[in-house]
């Protein structure tokens, strides 16, 4: 499009029919102006202006992306380049070649959307994840790893990853992670358990993995490094295991004092019950509640080995009724000496169960007495 010095066509090229919707006929003798949306439009009458006061112009001989106005109104993205024609006798003339570049703008929108949203998903992620090349060099990483350290994304991309801030603080660090690195380029999986020094001086515990990813061909084309902070439950299961071991030091001096009470309260019990049969009844009396008491001790006992004994379990399919039959049977001449009638009732519908027959029965005893 070709326009004077005070914005009106003088001609065009029939291509502006594909581009704007208007024919070339029908532009001519009107101020080019109609093929710009606004602000555009009247900052165009202005810019024309100051050129006739001052001959000064910053527009040609470059090229700018502005949005155009098609016939029907519809705006769409162009592409402008003027030049300057000199004409002979005459007031110059301005080129103006438009290109409709709506295409590639709408492109560059869904590629810098789609980066948008991988950065928006890849920073927010709570675990560190990166994006290595076969060699090593640091491609992308994503905020919570460069948090961690105190470093800023430009201090890690493009070096070669051992060399950034996780690996140097302990001397085998760097040799170590440029030995995984090339296990994975070669298509193995790297897993391993690593400690990282913070920004803040402190040293987390990390569940780091290296991941080959194969291209179309086959070939390891990228390498994803992960990091999963397991500090605090590195320091939860530090803190069980003292427990466990507490806990069993425990119900190994609980087993061995049972032990060495219990003889002496067995023998202690037999002697009474044989003094008992030689007293009187007031006598006897006290000697009975004194067994009971022995009686209550030694239950204590009992439950204290079941405690710090470990639980073995031998495991098969019973009938529920000999399962019962057993232990309350054992315990009938006890209840009759207290005057307690026990009563087993079953149904006969009942199904087998799958138990240690053993346990069910010291269970089952325990619960009656």
């Amino acid at each position: 499009v070709a326009i004077d010095p005070w914005g009106i066509v003088r001609f065009t090229s029939e291509s502006v029919r594909d581009i704007f919707g208007w024919e070339p006929t029908e532009l001519v003798g009107r101020n080019v102006k109609v093929l710009l949306p606004e602000p555009h439009s009247t900052l165009h009458d202005d810019y024309l202006a100051r050129y006739r006061e001052t001959g000064e112009t910053w527009i040609l001989n470059t090229t700018r992306e502005f949005e155009a106005q098609h016939k029907n109104g519809h705006k769409f993205w162009i592409e402008l380049s003027v030049s300057r024609i000199e004409v002979p006798n005459q007031e110059p003339l301005f080129c103006g070649a438009f290109r409709d570049i709506t295409e590639r703008k709408n492109a560059h929108r869904i590629v810098r959307e789609s980066e948008q949203r991988f950065r928006a998903i890849f920073d927010q992620e709570f675990q560190m994840v990166g994006l290595l090349e076969p060699s090593g060099r640091v491609l992308e990483i994503n905020r919570a790893a460069i948090q961690l350290v105190g470093a800023s994304r430009e201090d890690v991309v493009g070096r070669v990853f051992w060399d950034t801030p996780w690996w140097t603080h302990a001397p085998e660090g760097p040799e170590r992670c440029r030995k995984w690195v090339r296990r994975a380029a070669r298509g193995e999986f790297v897993r391993e358990e690593i400690e990282v020094r913070s920004g803040l001086g402190e040293i987390h515990v990390m569940d780091f993995s290296l991941k080959p990813v194969r291209g179309e061909e086959g070939r390891v084309e990228l390498l994803i490094p992960e990091a999963r902070d397991i500090t605090e439950l590195k320091r939860a299961q530090d803190r069980e295991t003292s427990m466990l071991k507490a806990l069993a030091a425990l119900g190994e001096s609980a087993s061995l004092l049972a032990h060495e009470i219990k003889n002496p309260i067995t023998s202690i019990h037999l002697a009474l019950r044989a003094v008992a049969s030689k007293l009187g009844e007031d006598e006897a009396s006290a000697i009975e509640d004194l067994l009971d008491r022995l009686r209550r001790l030694e239950a204590t006992l009992r439950r204290t080995l079941s405690f710090a004994k470990p639980l073995d379990i031998d495991a098969h399919e019973a009938d529920v009724l000999p399962l019962l039959l057993g232990p309350i049977d054992q315990l009938r001449p006890e209840a009759e000496s207290r005057d307690i009638e026990l009563a087993l009732e079953v149904d006969h519908d009942c199904c087998r169960v799958r138990v240690d027959e053993g346990l069910v029965g010291d269970l089952v005893g325990n619960l009656v007495r």
